[in-house]
Parts: C-alpha cells; structure tokens; sequence
C-alpha cells in the first residue's frame, strides 16, 4: 500500500489478483509469452507508470485481463501517447513501392498474343 493515500498501486493490485486466484508468475508467463522478470517488474511497488513504453503498456493491460481486473483508474499516470517517441516508420511509408513496369492488363494481353503468336509459328512450321 502507498502510505500517501493507502490505496494500492497497480504492482499490488496484480500481485493480489494474481495470488486470489491462484495463480504463479510461471503460469501467468506461458499464458502472456512473457518473461518471469517482466512480470516482476510488473508487480513491483516502485513500478512507475509514467516510464512504461507502449509495448509494456500494452503487456500490462494483457496482464491485467488475464487476471481480470480492472487497472482504468491508473491509466491517467501513463504518459500521453502523442508524446511517445518512435524509430518505426508508417506502415503507408515501409508498403510503398515503385510502380510495375507493365501493369498486369498489358502483361496479360502481351501473354495471350505471345501464345497466338506461337501457335501460328507452329502451324507454318508443320505444314
């Protein structure tokens, strides 16, 4: 409990949660592909909200409705998104690509008159 306000923090309300109904930081691991630690750090006391990433946000909010509870009262100590830095690039950006050299409609006709085109050959030559 924080001795400010002696509500718990989000750290105690996962350990409690997860002890209610039973449940090992193993358990709860293999179920979120998570690591033990991460977990841990999830459950710590001094964890600071403002600090988490986006991922780790997210993981958390997995974590929370594995165990079923409801950590919206904390989602005001998360940073504003808007200030979360990124390497990532636009998924528009990364998909862009150059123009085909023949779009498929000519690829197509040029196909179908190579295949005449043959055909005709053959016939010449048999007869």
């Amino acid at each position: 409990m924080t001795e400010d306000n002696n509500k718990q923090t989000i750290g105690e309300l996962f350990q409690s949660a997860r002890k209610a109904k039973s449940l090992t930081l193993e358990t709860i691991s293999d179920r979120l592909k998570l690591t033990v630690e991460q977990l841990e750090i999830f459950e710590s006391p001094e964890l600071d909200l403002s600090q988490l990433d986006p991922f780790q946000r997210g993981y958390m909010r997995n974590y929370a409705e594995v165990l079923g509870i409801d950590i919206s009262e904390f989602e005001d100590h998360f940073p504003d998104g808007s200030n979360v830095s990124s390497t990532l690039s636009s998924v528009e950006q990364a998909n862009e690509s150059p123009e085909p050299l023949l779009s498929g409609k000519i690829l197509k006709w040029l196909s179908v008159l190579l295949m005449i085109l043959i055909i005709a050959g053959l016939v010449l030559i048999n007869q």
